[in-house]
């Protein structure tokens, strides 16, 4: 919920509150998806200063927080490959494909959000170097290329135990932490930050 400027989040074992330290952003070109895939339209405060208590240990560190809504029926008509990046260098990246029933690329899309907040989009290729069987017989690209003009970066999951069989969306999907360096503009940066990437439909 909102809680002055910013937000609070509250479960039982968990108080965290969260403040924006940039304005939120519409990544072009404002939605995923096709007309075909149906279409997801979000915004995004893509550096987020968070603090607070997980059961009795005080945390701290850095989010991303996505207001997302749309038409798409995830894992069925539409799946993807997701990243949301923390760069070195202040800015952040985002970056997705989007693949159709049959499992076709349709759609790759990228944007950078640089330190003052702007944001401005990235012609990008995102490309699987290695694959992860899940026990569910699942796979899942956990280490990845990203490279387009004026950007190359190597990510790596941090640890491939990150499958979702979600009762509540019937999606399945690995989602976690990954992390890796390359360039940016000629420039050495890390990245750190989440992955997401869906296999397709789940049923319980």
């Amino acid at each position: 919920f909102r809680e002055g400027e910013g937000f609070r989040l509250q479960a039982p074992l968990l108080d965290l509150r969260f403040l924006p330290g940039k304005p939120p952003v519409v990544h072009p070109p404002g939605y995923s998806g096709t007309e075909a895939t149906g279409r997801m339209y979000y915004q995004s405060y893509t550096r987020v200063p968070a603090l607070g208590r997980v059961g009795e240990e005080a945390v701290a560190g850095e989010a991303w927080l996505d207001h997302q809504w749309g038409e798409q029926l995830s894992g069925v008509s539409a799946t993807w490959d997701w990243f949301g990046l923390h760069l070195s260098d202040g800015s952040e990246l985002m970056a997705y494909r989007v693949k159709d029933r049959e499992g076709r690329v349709v759609q790759v899309l990228g944007s950078r959000i640089d330190p003052l907040g702007r944001a401005e989009a990235l012609e990008l290729t995102l490309e699987p170097l290695s694959l992860w069987t899940s026990p569910s017989g699942r796979s899942y690209p956990l280490e990845w290329r990203l490279w387009g003009p004026g950007l190359d970066l190597q990510l790596k999951a941090l640890f491939p135990e990150g499958e979702i069989l979600s009762r509540t969306t019937r999606v399945a999907y690995w989602e976690g932490p990954v992390a890796g360096e390359g360039t940016l503009l000629g420039y050495r940066v890390r990245a750190q930050g989440m992955g997401e990437f869906v296999a397709g439909a789940w049923q319980p």
